[in-house]
């Protein structure tokens, strides 16, 4: 029994020190990273995350490198020298000289600027595509933050109602089995309470990493500005505007583009390579005056074996590609905003049906008056408290279950950097 209540006491000890390091702000030193401005609402930390993500940073990190590209098509390719120098016994001797520039026909260099404005489109839709998951992925961990603090408030009360249970239980003297038996129920049940304590306190702080990596700010900045609870839920249509496209979409177009693109350079390739230039060249033999030729050099490939058949078959296929992708994108976004529709109405109808948190407080706080003058058995409370606790996890969950589809159908709408938190 005493080795039980020292691993519950050391159990209690760090969760307490944890949960003061937390809401001290240790571990979060200003100055050694990126901090976006403090945020006045909600919308400001998803603009933050949105441009500071580690991902969307690497995504921008290869833009600013792809922006070049097109310069480096644009470069027209340096002419070559060709010189050739012989000599015999004598005053025998043969020497020429020549400037060989490379001709880009049959359409080579557009095609290659072409390939390059392409690639630099489609690198920008997936930058776009990474932040429309970043929203999401910060709205949906915003509202979690919130239903943490209530979460723990929940938590926090029963605890301290079981400790002061225990602590009038425990002060009766010749306490019968049966209010043995409570207290060893009481008991259980606080260490059930801070087990879940925990719980939360763990799930709280994975979302300050996630905070802290992207936006910089500590739990302490955030808690401020965090979204209120949904109360007016927004009417969806049954489908998406046809005129709006998602930031999937727009990424699958992209890349088709570039299929295209690479396939018009196929097709440049089939032309052979040529240059051309001035020559100049000297003879000289015994006896005879040197000569000096001056002509004009060509130099081309012969397109005997192939004509880039297979390259020009392969970028074609990628363009086939392309277009399959974007009809199967396009079907299975359609189908997936219809059943996100379904989940984002049924979890609005339960959330009608139960009572909204402050409203569900209010009656707590009523029904523990009189739990307080001892006209509740032991097991009943524990009941109440646990109900409690579940009911506000289980609502909360349904909550978040609905702002996550809201924000998906968003996003299949094409809607999500638009719309505000």
């Amino acid at each position: 029994m005493k080795t039980v209540f020292m691993i519950s006491l050391f159990i209690l000890t760090e969760l307490t020190t944890g949960l003061a390091l937390a809401s001290e702000g240790i571990g979060h030193d200003h100055g050694t990273h990126f901090e976006c401005a403090l945020p006045k609402k909600s919308q400001d930390i998803v603009d933050c995350a949105k441009e500071n993500h580690p991902l969307v940073l690497r995504k921008k990190n290869e833009t600013t490198q792809a922006k070049y590209l097109e310069n480096v098509a644009r470069q027209i390719p340096n002419s070559e020298l060709d010189a050739e120098v012989t000599k015999g016994s004598g005053d025998l001797s043969n020497s020429t000289v020549g400037i060989l520039q490379p001709i880009e026909w049959g359409g080579k260099r557009s095609a290659r600027i072409s390939m390059a404005k392409a690639r630099i489109t489609h690198i920008n839709a997936e930058l776009k595509n990474i932040q429309a998951e970043v929203i999401q992925e910060t709205v949906i961990n915003l509202h979690r933050l919130r239903q943490l603090e209530q979460e723990k408030d929940v938590i926090k009360y029963t605890v301290q109602t079981l400790k002061k249970l225990i602590t009038q239980q425990s002060s009766r003297l010749n306490l019968t089995p049966e209010q043995q038996i409570t207290i060893s129920v009481y008991r259980m049940a606080l260490m059930d309470a801070k087990i879940k304590s925990a719980e939360v306190f763990d799930e709280e702080r994975a979302l300050e990493h996630y905070f802290h990596v992207s936006t910089g700010h500590s739990l302490e900045e955030l808690r401020l500005t965090l979204p209120k609870t949904p109360i007016n839920w927004p009417n969806l249509d049954d489908s998406s505007v046809e005129s709006l496209t998602s930031p999937g979409q727009l990424k699958a177009i992209a890349e088709k583009n570039e299929f295209m693109a690479d396939a018009e350079l196929a097709n440049s390739a089939t032309w052979p390579g040529l240059k051309i230039g001035p020559m100049w060249n000297s003879q000289a033999g015994v006896g005879q005056p040197s000569q000096a030729l001056f002509g004009v050099r060509l130099m081309m490939d012969l397109p005997f074996f192939n004509q880039n058949s297979g390259g020009r078959a392969f970028a074609q296929a990628g363009v086939v590609r392309g277009e399959k992708n974007i009809d199967l994108l396009r079907k299975e976004e359609k189908h997936e905003r219809e059943e996100q529709l379904k989940v984002y109405r049924s979890a609005i109808a339960i959330l009608k049906e139960i009572p909204e948190s402050n409203t569900m407080e209010k009656k707590f706080k009523k029904n523990e008056t009189l739990i307080n003058r001892g006209l509740v058995s032991g097991p009943l409370i524990i009941e109440f408290h646990r109900q409690r606790a579940e009911l506000t996890r289980s609502r909360n969950i349904r909550e978040l279950k609905a702002i996550e589809a809201l924000w998906q159908i968003y996003k299949f709408d094409g809607r999500i950097f638009s719309e505000v938190l």
